[in-house]
């Protein structure tokens, strides 16, 4: 697809987590590290960088590894290892970012479960993707997160490209949700894209906008803590207009990826707004030319599109220029290629599998529908 607000995007000067001269390795297949594996190199590199905040509590990559790997050792113990889901229903938080990165430790799949959604969806999702261990009482979550004794994962087991990474339903718009379970396979090779194409890396403050619901929130994460940026999560959201428009300035967010319509609400950029923002990620839904005029001057702004089935994202354009029109969902992101893989690395055992989903992506992943 040839997009005419295409331009060559330059790299990000910080080190990123998935270039070719830094990545970390994956014991089975080192050009495909697993979002575990991307995590801990952060930690080993940059120790004492700040991870995770929400604006009263900060945590280093250290404090956050320290954290994930005691609820990993819990979780293992419980009975979460590969190709097995461990569902989370909790509230944005930064217990849930370290839940998801102890159960990526523990070897088992993240289905997060956003607690504001209807008794009836929640119900669905977890009776439809039986989960090993579920994890819905934020207070114990952030016991286990806190204390207990020195962690040990190495009883977790061995973890390969083709195991499951996490799980997302989709919204059911067409019909009854759908849970789609994504591998580590893409997970890397996205990584390092995104944090080449939205400029992203160490010193960056990444806000966590999506509901942990929406593969957007995975997005969020791949692009601080797989990236050696912090993540910022403010309590009470998500927001709209001026309270939207206080989060972004108050936490000095750098990146944030904002749907169209959640952008809109915000005061005009000239008037101030978003001061510290460099990077505006669009996507979710179609962005219209008013839009790109108002937010694109003195930004880089980048139009992101893809199903759940491709690793978050499938097409993006390069940064949007204003006075360009409505801008299109961009071209194929880096090598473009329809291919789907099934699971090699020892008994693949999901409960439910039905089919697997083709689409043109340069990190494809083993993606399969939960329900039968």
């Amino acid at each position: 697809m040839t997009d005419l607000h295409d331009k060559p995007a330059p790299a990000s000067s910080e080190p990123q987590a998935g270039n070719a001269a830094g990545a970390p390795e994956s014991a089975t297949d080192p050009a495909r590290p697993t979002l575990g594996e991307l995590f801990t190199a952060w930690v080993a590199r940059t120790p004492d960088a700040p991870a995770l905040t929400d604006g009263r509590r900060t945590w280093t990559y250290r404090e956050l590894g320290v954290r994930a790997d005691r609820l990993a050792a819990h979780l293992v113990r419980r009975g979460a290892g590969p190709d097995r889901v461990v569902a989370l229903v909790l509230p944005r938080s930064m217990e849930l970012i370290a839940a998801e990165l102890a159960v990526a430790l523990a070897g088992a799949a993240f289905l997060p479960v956003d607690p504001a959604y209807p008794a009836e969806r929640r119900a669905l999702m977890l009776a439809d993707a039986g989960p090993a261990v579920t994890l819905d009482d934020p207070r114990r979550v952030a016991e286990l997160l806190g204390t207990g004794e020195p962690p040990d994962t190495e009883d977790a087991g061995h973890v390969c490209p083709d195991h499951a990474a996490y799980v997302i339903y989709t919204s059911g718009s067409t019909g009854t949700p759908k849970g789609v379970t994504v591998t580590h396979r893409g997970i890397g090779g996205f990584t390092s894209a995104a944090a080449e194409r939205y400029a992203v890396g160490p010193g960056d403050r990444v806000l966590q906008f999506s509901s942990p619901s929406f593969d957007a929130s995975v997005l969020e994460l791949c692009v601080s803590v797989l990236s050696g940026a912090t993540l910022v999560v403010p309590p009470h959201g998500p927001w709209l207009g001026d309270e939207l428009a206080a989060v972004l300035d108050e936490h000095r967010i750098s990146h944030a990826l904002i749907p169209p319509a959640a952008l809109a609400t915000l005061p005009d950029p000239a008037q101030g707004t978003a001061r510290h923002l460099r990077t505006l990620i669009v996507g979710a839904e179609a962005c219209s030319a008013g839009l790109v005029d108002r937010w694109a001057p003195g930004r880089r702004m980048i139009n992101s599109y893809g199903p759940t089935e491709t690793t978050i994202v499938a097409t993006w354009t390069g940064p949007l220029d204003a006075g360009r029109g409505t801008p299109t969902i961009g071209g194929p992101c880096r090598t473009p290629g329809s291919t789907c893989s099934t699971p090699r690395c020892g008994p693949y055992r999901p409960a439910r599998t039905a089919s697997c989903s083709w689409a043109a992506t340069p990190w494809p992943a083993a993606t399969w529908a939960v329900r039968a």
